[in-house]
């Protein structure tokens, strides 16, 4: 979806090697819309992930616990006050709105 909103560099993170798994077997099926599209998928604790300086929208779905989305929300502090930007989160299943 996010490609065919007009983003064109994608990295998912997940913890859960068998959705990162399930992720890169549907990317073999996808056509992407821009060839010039890059879309990643990493398999990694989202409180360790190093997030680029040029990462500006979030998307959770099922995020995690609350004190897991309050480290991860600080990390993307981290990140804007070290490299400014403004950045978008978007929280589909907003369990732990008060968190934002």
């Amino acid at each position: 979806m996010a490609e065919q909103c007009g983003f064109n560099k994608l990295i998912g993170v997940d913890i859960a090697k068998e959705l990162i798994d399930e992720a890169e077997k549907n990317l073999t099926n996808y056509k992407k819309r821009n060839l010039n599209t890059s879309i990643q998928f990493v398999f990694e604790d989202a409180i360790k992930y190093d997030i680029p300086i040029d990462a500006c929208v979030f998307y959770f779905f099922i995020p995690f616990v609350a004190t897991i989305l309050h480290t991860v929300l600080s990390n993307f502090r981290k990140s804007v006050n070290k490299t400014p930007r403004k950045i978008l989160c978007i929280y589909l299943n907003p369990l732990y709105k008060d968190e934002f």
